[in-house]
């Protein structure tokens, strides 16, 4: 009796899994709103009956989503700010741990559905920024006495303008004004957050 209940315990956990790894795929794609439970289910090949047994509507099945990205991604992105690396090199590692861990699982489509019309998740996302805000701000202080940032720059000040800036361009409705991908935004950041803006050949007046 005991290895059947085990082999039906392991039968249960890998259609879960079928059903959350596919469903990524398909928000990522598609966003939420858009793809009903019926879809859901005929694209990943399940019935309702077994998309039931796992969740109780498509919202719930999409906060497992967002909570499976997120579970993997801050640790990693909040460890590495706490790591002793340089300036330089802690900000490429973020640039590269945003890119693998978030960029390629969340698209705009995905965001805009969540901040629209799923309130409760869209406050998970910001209490992840929350997180990662403190995390920079330890960085900058700790970046500032070892001499890597300007002394006259308060880490406060600046920690507050990064997560404005931030949070402002990575806001759904700004990208989709703006004809921005959310890779293209990162990239933008990234570029001047390690290079400046400043031209590194420009002509001297």
């Amino acid at each position: 009796m005991t290895n059947e209940i085990q082999t039906l315990s392991k039968k249960s956990e890998k259609t879960r899994k079928l059903i959350i790894d596919n469903a990524s795929k398909i928000f990522f794609e598609r966003g939420i709103r858009s793809v009903s439970v019926e879809e859901l289910c005929r694209i990943i090949g399940v019935s309702k009956g077994t998309f039931y047994k796992f969740f109780p509507n498509r919202e719930a099945l999409a906060e497992t989503v967002l909570d499976e990205i997120l579970l993997k991604a801050y640790p990693a992105i909040i460890e590495n700010f706490n790591s002793g690396g340089d300036v330089k090199e802690v900000l490429e590692n973020h640039y590269q741990l945003t890119v693998n861990l978030i960029m390629s699982r969340m698209s705009l489509p995905m965001l805009s559905d969540i901040e629209s019309q799923i309130p409760q998740l869209w406050e998970r996302i910001e209490e992840a920024y929350r997180d990662l805000s403190r995390a920079r701000l330890k960085a900058l202080k700790r970046w500032q006495k070892r001499g890597l940032i300007r002394k006259d720059i308060d880490p406060e000040v600046l920690n507050v303008l990064l997560e404005e800036i931030l949070t402002s361009i990575f806001r759904p409705g700004f990208l989709m004004a703006k004809d921005l991908t959310i890779k293209q935004a990162g990239s933008t950041i990234r570029a001047i957050l390690l290079h400046g803006i400043l031209e590194i050949n420009q002509s001297r007046d």
